[in-house]
């Protein structure tokens, strides 16, 4: 009867473990950029600079990598990008739904400006539906990159995403333009257990 209990263990803690696994490395849902950079309210493009945009879920734990890395991206790449963080905020919440550590880590990054987008209005309007997605325009409104700057959900560390933007603004060659997306779907209310990280 041991025997059975222990094998019964351990069969489900491989399971949670390859669940976990699963997880971390399924990417959002692939979804297509506008090529030129959309009228928005609220969001400008700028004519001098680059134009960055990260769409984020207030309280989805897996882009706080993503904010951090946005964080070193700005680092390596003095002042020449506009930067922007978009805040899903669902039609009837409360008035501070949207005010998590993560949107004052966003805030607190240098340059960035954070905005809150009405029921993912701007996000649709670029395309973007998986918190973590970033879009990189050119000052003269072409899209040059789309997707995320990490590897996995939670993941910091070198990724394709962030060199790729790094490149991309410094005037080298970046290996690829669209990267996979780590995060909750923007339309999705992210569990309880994830509120209660990022509160």
């Amino acid at each position: 009867m041991r025997s059975v209990i222990c094998t019964a263990w351990i069969i489900a803690v491989v399971a949670c473990g390859l669940f976990l696994i699963s997880y971390e490395n399924t990417a959002g849902p692939q979804a297509r950029a506008q090529t030129s950079f959309p009228k928005v309210n609220g969001i400008q493009l700028d004519p001098h600079r680059f134009t960055l945009i990260l769409f984020a879920h207030p309280k989805c734990p897996c882009t706080r990598a993503t904010v951090n890395e946005l964080n070193r991206v700005l680092s390596h790449t003095a002042n020449k990008v506009s930067a922007h963080v978009c805040f899903l905020k669902p039609a009837g919440v409360a008035e501070d739904w949207t005010q998590t550590a993560l949107w004052k880590s966003a805030a607190d990054i240098p340059g960035v400006k954070v905005h809150e987008d009405l029921d993912s209005a701007i996000a649709k309007q670029f395309g973007a539906s998986t918190s973590g997605d970033v879009v990189l325009y050119s000052p003269d409104g072409k899209l040059l990159f789309h997707g995320g700057i990490t590897a996995g959900r939670g993941h910091e560390g070198d990724n394709a995403g962030a060199s790729a933007l790094v490149a991309l603004v410094n005037g080298e060659n970046a290996k690829s333009n669209r990267t996979p997306v780590y995060g909750c779907l923007l339309e999705k209310q992210c569990n309880e257990t994830h509120q209660e990280t990022t509160q």
